[in-house]
């Protein structure tokens, strides 16, 4: 499914839940980039419709928003409330104003008959027609409670205003049922103009001294970092000099003395909201540096990059609520983008700027890794960090520092050797793909350009393997008093009675389940290192047939093995590629792990075991058979008994395998020893319980007897003529196992016979068993 679509019904169930409440709080928070996305969505939407008006004049509607869109500085207000502001110091003619008041009349009439339909048809009004109806009514009759100076300019203002502050945009609506429009407008107007907020508004407006509602930008930061460095020398604030102002009149005494408490209010909030920063977020937010491309001496432009890196070295929750917490997201975003245009062009190599790059780099990626909290099995969608635009952005900055070559690579490798490169691996188990996928090919980068360091990622790379094969199965604690008084302080008393050994068996079987390593990165370690193995050179090192046999091997027991076992096969099959002597080594490993209990895993083996066949007998300096002769015999009797499996998968998959030109030829080295063998199972396979797999099983054998009729045809009588015998034995076997007299108890000859059988079989198995691991090298 397509990640949009996935968002699109995510967003819109999230939306869904919200109350109004909500939805307004998030659309006026402070800095809240939710609502300037959303106004400007509506601000592009009217004027793509304008654009298909053919009756509207385009130099006009181009003077109306160059006109409206000359917004004071450090503040956002809308076009009405400057519009109010100019009608307010020029007035108009009355013919203007009447005309004016005429038309929000009839939009407040409209506006009020679309509310009585939503109101009918929801539980929840409509808050759109609300605000309609509240900016028509403004604009009615000259003015509200009796006060007539405001005019029809003055309205829209008013209703802007009272819809921005109202902390409860629902709070006192009221539902009307009535079908006489004049009563419900009287209602509403008695609703509204009972408010307390809209009568400060409505007196504000009156003496013309609307204010622009003010933005939490960096001067009211500054303002409140100023007044926390302040707090004990007693400095008088910029609240408390406006709230010391004296008036000229009571009106403006009583203005000014409401906007000095809604902008306290608001300058204590944001203050709060500011305590709650570290030491560092508050420092980023507080830094005001100039661009880099603006500075023009190279030791001042190295000086704002080393503070620039030293506070994007700051990290952020992103899941905050906090407006200015988000604020400094953003703003940090903007100086790594910043950063990395300024790396990518200019030259900046400086060992001091290297080590803050690397400490910056350090301070954000290693970190503890996010969980989903979801089973991965279940989920289709893969788990997004919620950090990954500052993180994709640290990628890229380790990257280029990776390849640049400007940087000396002694120096650079002082930095990476040690803790840094042992760090980047642990980072793979990351559950976000995109960060494995950027890792990948930093590690890789790495290891090709550093040569000293090739040992220390292979040898770290092992220990995250070895983790990933035996943790989860060989987990034993030492500190068992520890484990003890933990029992019994948390555990169900059935557990805490429990001997000392079956209590460290349960707690394992806990840790197996809330393991932290999991099989997250295995798959992009196997693509590195199958690369790697692509520039070995031949022979092959020993160390690197020890990589095989102690980890590339071992992987094969992994329960979630379907998730890496595509680029496993190709590490092995590069391996046999480069040095076919290692062929045995990965067949006797296959077959020593070869899961008899799982049949997905079980189809996965055959295809691998067909995979590395296949690269031997194909190999440019040729195959010896009496060299691989034990290993080949004992992986043709593994195929032969998948053919004779129940499970009709793991049958059918097996019998695909004798169609392989590899299996063909190697089956063919040694006929007498290997067709009856596979000739009987076809023949075992008519009696199968599955109807599917005896029609596929007559298909596969039609196949391989056209390859050798006569053989195939002399196999097949031996084998009815053994049927034969068999039967006739054990017909008599019966009849001689039945008493002469009711008294006689029968001899268990039959038995006897079975259990030396058993032993018999039992023996060759133990044999066969110390052979393939003589062959594997797997004697332990």
């Amino acid at each position: 499914m397509n990640l949009n679509v996935v968002l699109r019904h995510e967003l819109h169930a999230l939306i869904n839940r919200a109350s109004a409440d909500q939805l307004f709080t998030a659309l006026h928070a402070p800095q809240s980039p939710i609502r300037d996305r959303f106004i400007r969505f509506l601000a592009l939407s009217y004027a793509d419709w304008l654009s298909t008006q053919n009756d509207i004049d385009d130099d006009d509607i181009k003077k109306e928003w160059k006109h409206a869109l000359k917004l004071p500085p450090n503040s956002f207000s809308f076009t009405s409330t400057n519009k109010a502001l100019d009608e307010s110091k020029a007035p108009k003619d009355l013919s203007n104003r009447a005309h004016t008041s005429t038309g929000m009349e009839d939009s407040a009439s409209s506006s009020l008959e679309l509310t009585n339909k939503s109101s009918s048809d929801s539980n929840t009004p409509s808050v759109d027609s609300t605000t309609s109806a509240l900016s028509g009514l403004n604009g009615g009759g000259g003015g509200v409670n009796g006060a007539g100076g405001g005019g029809g300019g003055g309205a829209s203002p008013i209703g802007n205003k009272l819809q921005l502050q109202e902390k409860s945009p629902m709070h006192g609506f009221k539902r009307l049922y009535s079908e006489n429009e004049e009563l419900v407008k009287k209602k509403l107007v008695q609703i509204i103009t009972n408010d307390q907020n809209y009568q400060l508004l409505a007196a504000s407006s009156q003496n013309h001294e609307l204010s622009p509602l003010s933005d939490p930008d960096d001067a009211l930061i500054d303002v409140i970092a100023d007044e926390a460095a302040t707090m004990n020398g007693g400095t008088t604030t910029t609240a408390d000099k406006e709230n010391t102002a004296t008036p000229n009149n009571n009106n403006n005494n009583n203005v000014n003395a409401n906007n000095n408490n809604s902008n306290n209010a608001e300058h204590e909030s944001m203050r709060k909201f500011f305590n709650l920063l570290s030491a560092d977020q508050q420092q980023l937010l507080k830094s005001k540096l100039p661009l880099l491309s603006d500075v023009t001496t190279l030791e001042k432009r190295n000086e704002i990059l080393t503070k620039k890196l030293q506070l994007c070295g700051t990290t952020f929750d992103f899941n905050t609520t906090n407006p200015l917490e988000l604020k400094g997201i953003e703003k940090k975003k903007q100086m790594l983008t910043e950063i990395l245009e300024y790396i990518a062009r200019f030259s900046w190599y400086n060992e001091q700027i290297l080590e803050r790059c690397i400490s910056t780099i350090s301070g954000n990626l290693f970190r503890a890794l996010p969980r989903t909290g979801k089973n991965p099995e279940v989920e289709d969608e893969p788990f997004e960090d919620p950090a990954w635009s500052h993180l994709q952005l640290i990628y890229d900055l380790t990257l280029r520092l990776v390849i640049n070559t400007d940087v000396d690579k002694k120096t650079m490798k002082k930095y990476l050797e040690g803790t840094f490169v042992d760090n980047v691996i642990e980072l793979f188990a990351s559950e976000d793909p995109r960060e494995r996928e950027y890792l990948k090919t930093i590690l890789h980068r790495i290891y090709g350009r550093f040569m000293p360091l090739r040992a220390l990622i292979r040898q770290s790379i092992a220990n995250c393997c070895y983790r990933t094969i035996y943790e989860q199965y060989t987990v034993r604690f030492h500190h068992n008093d520890d484990v003890n008084a933990h029992l019994t302080a948390a555990l169900t008393p059935s557990i805490s009675s429990a001997s000392p050994e079956r209590r460290l068996r349960m707690v394992d079987k806990k840790y197996y389940q809330n393991s932290t390593r999991n099989e997250n990165g295995i798959a992009e370690f196997l693509e590195i290192f199958c690369s790697i193995i692509h520039g070995f050179s031949i022979p092959v090192k020993k160390e690197h047939k020890d990589f095989l046999r102690n980890v590339l091997v071992p992987l094969h027991k992994c329960r979630k093995l379907e998730k890496f076992h595509e680029q496993l096969v190709a590490c092995c099959v590069q391996f046999v590629f480069k040095d076919p002597s290692v062929a045995p080594v990965i067949l006797g490993g296959l077959l020593k792990f070869w899961p008899i209990q799982s049949p997905t895993k079980e189809e996965m083996f055959i295809a691998e075991v067909v995979n590395v066949v296949n690269a031997m007998i194909n190999h440019k300096n040729g195959f010896s058979w009496p060299d691989n002769r034990e290993i080949c015999l004992s992986v043709i009797d593994t195929l032969v008994s998948c053919m004779k499996s129940h499970h009709h998968s793991v049958a059918e998959r097996a019998l695909l395998v004798w169609g392989e030109d590899a299996i063909e030829i190697l089956i063919d080295l040694e006929k007498k020893t290997i067709w009856p063998k596979i000739v009987e199972a076809f023949l075992d396979n008519k009696h199968h319980w599955n109807e599917s797999l005896r029609e596929c099983n007559e298909e596969a054998m039609d196949v391989f007897k056209v390859r050798d009729p006569q053989t195939f045809n002399k196999i097949r009588e031996e084998y009815e003529l053994k049927q034969k015998q068999k039967q006739q034995q054990q017909h008599e076997a019966a009849q001689q196992s039945q008493p002469t007299t009711s008294n006689t108890q029968p001899t268990p000859w039959s038995s006897v016979d079975d259990n030396e059988a058993v032993d018999e079989e039992q023996r060759m198995r133990v044999d066969k068993w110390a052979k393939i691991q003589a062959m594997a090298g797997l004697n332990q």
